[in-house]
Parts: structure tokens; C-alpha cells; sequence
């Protein structure tokens, strides 16, 4: 279903990663390298059914948001009886996600630990949540989409708020994370979309990362001026690529040919260095 340009409140998750005619954050990152127009096209093609491993940050979402699928706990120690298997399944029929009653718990621990943050708790405490924004490039006419965690006023700023589990909120560490996954991409991708539906003539993307074992400490980031350039940087260079393929019908993979390479700087100790430059 084609959703005009806007903000929508009444697409669900499923409906909304279904959307094979826009192009998201996930799709452009699945577009730029170390990945391939090739690795975009199959997955639209082949879209992956729901994965365990994702449940929980859903379910950490759901009791913080209050929106998303409904959690439903499933009284086992673990997957492997055929009565949990049972309930799993039936929970996915229905278009819930199944959780382990010692993970349900510790999500909603989470959300507790995260209340306890003054910083991240200011965020959540007034907006909305699960937003779609649809928008079309101007340069290119693509229709992009993006869908917002949780949107929020603070100080006339218009707040993009991504809510992220993770093994570890030292911001440090998270900013490795944030470049392995391109996250400055999608702060870019969400304040643009904002920025073209009139939301909000300078959103601000805030990252509240949370860790996913006791005590469920976090954090809240937001990206520097370095950061969005390079997102938009690599934001026009995804749109191109899909424009592209999409006229041409060519999804190419990686470089044809036999290619030529070293050993990664990081291999090389500061001896070796000193030994080549002689």
C-alpha cells in the first residue's frame, strides 16, 4: 500500500517493513558498502522471517514505547519442549512476539533501570511513539521512509528519539557500534524525513542506549557536526545506487575481476612501519 508523504500513526512494524516501493535506513545501509546492491535486491526479494534473537529488544521497546506487538510469556526455562515450541508458534499466528518468562522479566527490569536515568527518563516523558515518515527526494524523486521511536518536544527542538539495546552504553564503546552500523546514517535519514514533512526545520537525533545485563545502565547521545556530514555523504550515495538499479534493473554485487590486497594498517606493529619506511 502506498502511504503519501507524511507522518503515519496506523502502520504497523509488519506493514511497514513489508514496503517494498520506498526506500528505508536499513535498505540504503544494505546498499552501501561492505554490503551490495545485490545483497539489497535479495532480501526484498527474500524477505527474512522473524528471528529469536531480535525478540527481546522488541520486547524492551514494547514496555518502554507502549507501542509495537503485543509480548506474550511463555512459561518455560528454555525452546526446546514442544509445549513452548507450541505457544511460540501460536503467539506468531497471532501477530505477537513469544518471550521467555525470565526474558519478559528482565525487559520489563530494563524499562525500570532506564526510568532511573534522569536524562533518558526526561525523554519519555511526554510524545509519541512508532511514527512512520514517508517524504520523497527532491534530487531523485525515490520515496524514502523512516519510522521513529519515539518523537518529543524539548526547549522548541523538535527530538528524534532512537532507543537502542546493546551490550555496553559506555558512549566510547557505543560509538564504535554507531560506526559499524552506520547509525549516523539513520540520524540523517530521520531528520531529513522530518525536515521534508515540515516537522521541524532542525530536528535532533538522540541515540538512549541501554545494556542488555544488570544493571541495565545507559546512555544518551547525540551525533556531532563530523558525523551527519559523513551521514549525508553516504544518505545521497544510497539513494543514487537504488535510483540507478531501480532504472536500470542491474543489481551489481562485489567488484568483478580478480582484486588485489594487502594487510589491514591495524596488522602492522609500529616496528614493521618503521621497517618499510627505511
Amino acid at each position: 500500500m502506498n502511504r503519501p508523504d507524511g507522518i503515519h500513526s496506523n502502520i504497523t512494524s509488519a506493514e511497514y517493513h513489508a514496503d517494498t516501493t520506498t526506500l528505508s535506513y536499513s535498505g540504503a545501509k544494505l546498499l552501501l558498502p561492505p554490503s551490495t546492491p545485490a545483497h539489497f535486491k535479495y532480501q526484498l526479494d527474500n524477505p527474512s522471517p522473524p528471528k529469536r534473537h531480535y525478540d527481546f529488544g522488541h520486547a524492551a521497546h514494547r514496555f518502554l514505547l507502549g507501542e509495537g506487538e503485543e509480548i506474550v510469556p511463555v512459561d518455560a526455562d528454555d525452546w526446546r519442549t514442544k509445549a513452548a515450541k507450541e505457544q511460540a508458534e501460536s503467539a506468531r499466528d497471532e501477530g505477537k512476539v513469544p518471550l521467555l518468562r525470565a526474558e519478559f522479566d528482565k525487559a520489563l527490569a530494563m524499562v525500570d533501570a532506564l526510568h532511573a536515568n534522569p536524562d533518558a527518563a526526561a525523554l519519555f516523558k511526554s510524545g509519541v511513539a512508532e511514527r512512520a515518515m514517508y517524504a520523497t527526494d527532491t534530487e531523485s524523486g525515490v520515496r524514502l521512509r523512516g519510522r521513529a521511536d519515539w518523537l518529543t518536544y524539548g526547549d522548541g527542538e523538535l527530538l528524534i528519539v532512537d532507543y537502542k539495546t546493546t551490550t555496553s552504553a559506555d558512549p566510547d564503546t557505543f560509538e564504535r557500534a554507531s560506526t559499524k552500523y552506520k547509525y549516523y546514517l539513520q540520524a540523517v535519514w530521520y531528520r531529513d524525513l522530518a525536515i521534508a514533512i515540515e516537522l521541524h526545520n532542525n530536528p535532533v537525533f538522540v541515540l538512549v542506549a541501554q545494556e542488555k545485563t544488570p544493571p541495565f545502565l545507559s546512555s544518551v547521545m547525540r551525533f556531532d557536526d563530523i558525523a551527519i556530514a559523513e551521514g549525508r555523504l553516504l544518505k545521497r550515495q544510497a539513494i543514487e545506487t537504488y535510483a540507478r538499479c531501480i532504472e536500470t534493473g542491474v543489481w551489481p554485487g562485489y567488484p568483478t575481476g580478480i582484486q588485489v590486497i594487502s594487510v589491514s594498517p591495524w596488522a602492522y606493529s609500529e616496528d614493521d612501519i618503521e621497517m618499510k619506511a627505511v
